[in-house]
C-alpha cells in the first residue's frame, strides 16, 4: 500500500516494503514457500505412487502407517488428497496475492471454486456417500461466498456490507452445523456397535458362567440319585402286585364253571 512516497505493508504499516531488510525476509519467506507449500504435495505424490507401483496400498501395516492419505477415497482415486491439498494451496494464494485487485481475484476464486465443484461431483472420490454429499455442499457454499463478495476489496472498500455478512454467517453456521451433526452420527454409531460388542461378550460370557455353575449341581443331583434310589410306598407296591398277580397264578378256572 502506497503512502506518499513509501510502501508500507498493509496490516502492518510500519514494514518499509522498500527496505533492504524486507527484500531479505521476503527472500527467506519465498523460498520456506517453495519447499513448504510445493514440496509437501509432491513427497505426497511420489510416495503415493511408489506404494501404488509396489501394490502396497492394501497391506496393513502401510495402512497403519500412511492409510490417513488415501483410505477414504475409493482405490482409483488414492491421489486425491493431494489434489485437496493443492486446490487449499490455489484458493489461499488466490486470496492472498491478489488482495487488492477484487476484480481479478474474485474472477478467479469464482472460477477455481466452480472447476473443483464438478470436478469432484464427476469424480465423487470418497467411499462414503455421505462424505460426497458433504463436500459438494462445502463447495458450493464456498462458491455461493466467493460470488457475493465478488468485487469487494477490503483494503480500498473496507468491511462487507450488513446483508453480505448476515448471509455469510448464515450458510457457514448451516454448513457447520450440518458437518458437526454427520461426525457426531457417525461417533454415535461407533459408540453403538461398541455397546453392542460389549453387551454380546458380557452376555455371552454371564450365560457360560452359569451353565459352569449348574453342571456340579446336576452332577450332585445324579449321584444322589445312584446313592438313594427312590422307595415305593406300600400302595404303589401293593398295586404293582395286584397286576403281577394274574400273569404269576396263570389262567383263572372261573370262566370254565
Amino acid at each position: 500500500m502506497s503512502v506518499g512516497d513509501a510502501e508500507v505493508a498493509v496490516y502492518y504499516p510500519a514494514l518499509d516494503c522498500g527496505s533492504s531488510g524486507y527484500y531479505v525476509g521476503l527472500g527467506i519467506t519465498y523460498t520456506l514457500l517453495v519447499f513448504w507449500v510445493l514440496g509437501v504435495p509432491v513427497a505426497m505424490l511420489v510416495l503415493l505412487l511408489h506404494l501404488r507401483k509396489q501394490q502396497r496400498l492394501q497391506e496393513v501395516p502401510v495402512m497403519q502407517r500412511w492409510g490417513f492419505l488415501y483410505g477414504t477415497y475409493r482405490p482409483r482415486y488414492f491421489w486425491f488428497e493431494v489434489l485437496l491439498l493443492s486446490r487449499r494451496i490455489v484458493l489461499g494464494q488466490i486470496s492472498a496475492w491478489l488482495l487488492d485487485r477484487a476484480d481479478l481475484r474474485s474472477a478467479l476464486l469464482a472460477v477455481s471454486t466452480t472447476a473443483f465443484l464438478l470436478l469432484h461431483m464427476a469424480v465423487r472420490p470418497y467411499v462414503q456417500s455421505h462424505a460426497n454429499f458433504l463436500e459438494t455442499v462445502s463447495l458450493v457454499t464456498l462458491t455461493i461466498l466467493c460470488n457475493l463478495t465478488s468485487g469487494h476489496s477490503l483494503v480500498r472498500d473496507g468491511a462487507y456490507s450488513v446483508s453480505v455478512q448476515v448471509i455469510a454467517c448464515v450458510l457457514v453456521l448451516l454448513v457447520a452445523g450440518a458437518l458437526l451433526l454427520a461426525a457426531l452420527r457417525s461417533k454415535l454409531s461407533a459408540i453403538r456397535r461398541c455397546v453392542q460388542w460389549a453387551s454380546t461378550w458380557f452376555g455371552s460370557g454371564e450365560v457360560e458362567a452359569r451353565a459352569s455353575e449348574s453342571e456340579p449341581k446336576a452332577e450332585e443331583l445324579i449321584t444322589l440319585h445312584s446313592t438313594n434310589p427312590p422307595v415305593a410306598d406300600d400302595d404303589s407296591m401293593t398295586a404293582a402286585a395286584g397286576w403281577r398277580q394274574p400273569l404269576l397264578s396263570g389262567p383263572s378256572h372261573d370262566d370254565d364253571d
